[in-house]
């Protein structure tokens, strides 16, 4: 059976996700940038030539900040999904195990 409320649920979990994902960026954007910074700038000073590390440095953390959110965002609509999904899930085991 097909609940109505399941597509309010969804459209909820977005902009959720979408908060939680910008708090994530926020913690772990410096641990991202600071691990993979130092191989940026050498890949860039070898084939670009040192003039232009400091872009490199600027675009490195523009680019990091949408791959931590993106995949925070990911990562908390799953969880949110799946805790949403928990109370059928346990219903269901409940009832195949009852037989």
């Amino acid at each position: 059976m097909s609940n109505s409320n399941n597509g309010e649920k969804d459209a909820a979990l977005g902009p959720l996700a979408k908060v939680g994902a910008l708090v994530g960026a926020f913690f772990l954007l410096p641990f991202f940038h600071g691990v993979t910074i130092e191989w940026i700038e050498r890949f860039t000073a070898q084939h670009y030539g040192y003039e232009y590390v400091s872009y490199a440095y600027i675009g490195w953390y523009v680019i990091g900040f949408f791959f931590v959110f993106t995949a925070a965002q990911l990562l908390i609509g799953l969880l949110l999904k799946f805790i949403l999904s928990l109370p059928k899930l346990i219903t269901l085991l409940f009832m195949i195990r009852r037989g």
